[in-house]
């Protein structure tokens, strides 16, 4: 019995209560987003969605967006990824601070130099989708939004 009650509260102890996440399939992705924030869709239909995820005080860092593959034109991953990053690079409003590719994903951060926001963008490639997630968020949420953007995009997936 004792095994029990530790395994059931071993997350609570771990995580803390606020730190728990639920897991959202809509919007032709998956993704886990801690309990105290929401999922808002704003648009979806069978090629297209369009969401935001809200925080407890009520403002808009983190958007979704995922859109059929067919609508894409790119041969693979390699060139989603470098158009991305000459894009990001040849933005002077722009400091691109990290980039990085996988399989079937990538990730470019920095800062957006006109409005001082921090910028991730995670972009994904799934069997019917890509799939996008955007964090855009002032220095002053840093604090607030860092914590969750790990274990956010770790468990963002395109379908």
């Amino acid at each position: 019995m004792k095994k029990v009650l530790f395994l059931l509260m071993f997350p609570i102890l771990c995580f803390g209560q606020s730190e728990l996440y639920k897991n959202y399939n809509r919007c032709n992705c998956s993704i886990d987003i801690p309990t105290e924030m929401t999922l808002n869709v704003y648009e979806s239909t069978f090629d297209y969605c369009d969401a935001e995820i809200i925080l407890k005080n009520g403002q808009r860092v983190i958007e979704l967006y995922s859109l059929n593959i067919s609508k894409f034109e790119f041969d693979n991953i390699e060139d989603l990824f470098n158009a991305a990053v000459i894009k990001h690079s040849k933005n002077p409003n722009f400091k691109l601070t990290y980039k990085m590719k996988s399989t079937n994903y990538f990730v470019i951060s920095g800062v957006d130099n006109k409005s001082g926001n921090i910028i991730y963008w995670k972009r994904v490639v799934g069997d019917n989708f890509i799939s996008d997630l955007r964090f855009d968020y002032p220095f002053s949420l840093k604090k607030e939004v860092e914590p969750f953007i790990g274990k956010i995009a770790k468990s963002f997936e395109s379908y």
